[in-house]
């Protein structure tokens, strides 16, 4: 063995010293990457939490713009300032800190005929370790879409507790394109008695069970224990008005005439007295003048050219009884003070109210056999249709102010594009709505504006409505009575829902309890192309 000399041994010392250099070097690279990484680390778990909180506010501020837009005909319409407030709520204001909040209406994912809205969300998010690579801050995006999406119920029974919440009584033929909720817990929340066929796309209670008794045919069977379904229709703002006033007597004489008359008559504005100081007034050719001690305005007989309301107020109490054809112009109706109605139209008459902005102050009173046109406005003191009266709604809403919209007379209801507030008015107290005669009903609510798709709208409660009708009767719109409870017979547009033909049209009942009764067949469309194939039960929902 070869001794070790001084030499080798310097040489074994300098490569130990080497070593150890080398180890050095490689423990301190070693650290630098440790620490590079656990810099990675906690930066990107910022990021992470930034994107997080960055993505809840575009999901919400989607979804708020979703809201603004639906069932808006403009694209001005506020949704990009509805996205832009969540998002500030959120704490992402656009232009603040390098954030930027834009929000688009673009085609919903899959459905490129319905209209969503896009929201944009970014900001430059500060690094902490990155910085030592020259990283000060990283630009983070998320992006959400949101639209509305139809309710697959049609029919909502809200009432948490009672039993036949939804309650099916007699020979009945029901044919639904949509499906039932039923909140009631109660096991008979759902109760059907008779003969009963029932077509639905579902139904759901929210009870351990349901009541069935009779010769029943479910298609499908309901769905026991689910979960109580909300209104629907909650955050509907109910239209707004305003109480009129009784004006005062302006007028030193009536406007009564009694007999046949070839001329036109044409009655001007004035608050009139029933009992006048000053009761003379030339007579109208053929006819005698007079006032019959109830009205401030009274036109009996025959007028074969037409009787003329000018536009401005009337009050007093006006009655038409008789043959002919009567105008009536825009503007304030009122009862005498004590009077029991501020219209009353019997015989033969035929009336058309013209197009504009129409107040009533006491009862509209239709008892009589003629054509009647009413026009949108407040009725305070409501509606009373007891003839045989074919009554036609123009377009509009119509305030239904106390008393109720009644209709117990075998007449004809006729209405494109109409909605019904039932509510009260000043002294005039809350009654339901009542359809119960032999009535032939072809109602439809309006395409656009703040009601589009409501029928009828009665938040109030107490006295249940009905709505009823012939067998050709229908209703198309949402009968929205959540406090209250509605008795129904009526259809869509069809009693056999085949919207593809057609025939769908499209109904749906909103209501604390709901009872089907009769020998009838029912249809409940779902059929929403006349409104561009949006539902009025809508919510809206991320598609991304």
């Amino acid at each position: 063995m070869e001794a070790l000399t001084p030499t080798s041994r310097t040489g074994m010392k300098t490569l130990r010293r080497f070593h150890s250099g080398q180890a050095l070097v490689l423990a301190t690279a070693s650290i630098v990457v440790l620490i590079g990484f656990a810099g990675l680390a906690v930066d990107v778990g910022s990021f992470y939490s930034a994107r997080r909180r960055m993505q809840t506010a575009a999901d919400a501020a989607a979804i708020a713009g979703a809201g603004a837009l639906e069932g808006s005909s403009s694209v001005s319409a506020g949704y990009a300032t509805a996205a832009q407030d969540v998002a500030t709520l959120d704490g992402f204001q656009n232009s603040k800190d390098g954030i930027s909040v834009t929000a688009a209406q673009v085609s919903c994912p899959g459905a490129s005929s319905e209209q969503c809205v896009q929201v944009n969300v970014s900001q430059p998010v500060p690094t902490y370790f990155l910085r030592v690579l020259g990283y000060n801050a990283m630009t983070i995006s998320t992006q959400a879409i949101a639209g509305g999406v139809n309710s697959s119920g049609c029919v909502y029974a809200l009432d948490p507790t009672k039993s036949s919440s939804v309650g099916l009584t007699g020979t009945l033929n029901i044919n639904m394109s949509c499906g039932m909720l039923v909140d009631s817990d109660s096991s008979t929340g759902l109760d059907v008695t008779g003969t009963a066929n029932i077509t639905t796309t579902g139904v759901g209670v929210a009870g351990n069970g349901y009541g069935s008794t009779g010769t029943i045919t479910w298609n499908p069977l309901p769905v026991k224990n689910i979960a109580p379904a909300p209104d629907p229709l909650a955050g509907l703002a109910a239209p707004s008005f305003s109480a009129p006033s009784l004006l005062a007597v302006n007028q030193s004489y009536c406007e009564g005439y009694t007999g046949t008359s070839s001329s036109a008559l044409t009655i001007p504005a004035g608050i009139y007295p029933t009992s006048p100081s000053n009761p003379s007034k030339p007579p109208l050719s053929g006819m005698t003048y007079g006032c019959d001690g109830s009205d401030g305005i009274s036109v009996t007989g025959t007028f074969n050219n037409g009787v003329t309301f000018s536009a401005g107020n009337y009050g007093g109490g006006i009655q038409l009884n008789g043959t002919g054809s009567v105008t009536m112009s825009p503007g304030q109706y009122q009862k005498a003070s004590g009077g029991a109605y501020s219209l009353k139209v019997t015989g033969t008459t035929n009336v058309t109210m013209a197009a504009g902005s129409y107040t009533f102050d006491g009862p509209v009173l239709l008892t009589g056999t003629g054509n009647v046109t009413l026009s949108p406005g407040v009725y305070c003191g409501g509606i009373d249709i007891t003839g045989t009266s074919t009554v036609t709604f123009n377009p509009g809403e119509y305030i239904i102010g106390g008393n109720g919209l009644v209709n117990t007379g075998t007449s004809t209801m006729t209405g494109t594009g109409v909605s019904f507030d039932n509510t009260t008015c000043g002294s005039y107290a809350y009654a339901p709505i009542d359809i119960t005669g032999t009535v032939t009903a072809h109602l439809s609510a309006p395409i656009s504006g703040p009601m589009v798709g409501i029928l009828f709208f009665d938040r109030n409660g107490g006295a249940g409505a009905t709505v009823t009708g012939t067998a050709s009767t229908t209703y198309e719109g949402v009968l929205y009575f959540p406090n209250s409870s509605l008795t129904y017979t009526g259809t869509s547009s069809a009693a056999a829902c085949n919207p593809s033909a057609g025939t769908g049209g499209y109904t749906a009942i909103v209501a604390d309890t709901i009872t089907f009764t009769g020998t009838s067949t029912i249809g409940i469309c779902s059929d929403y192309s006349s409104l561009g194939g949006k539902s009025p039960i809508a919510s809206d929902t991320l598609y991304q």
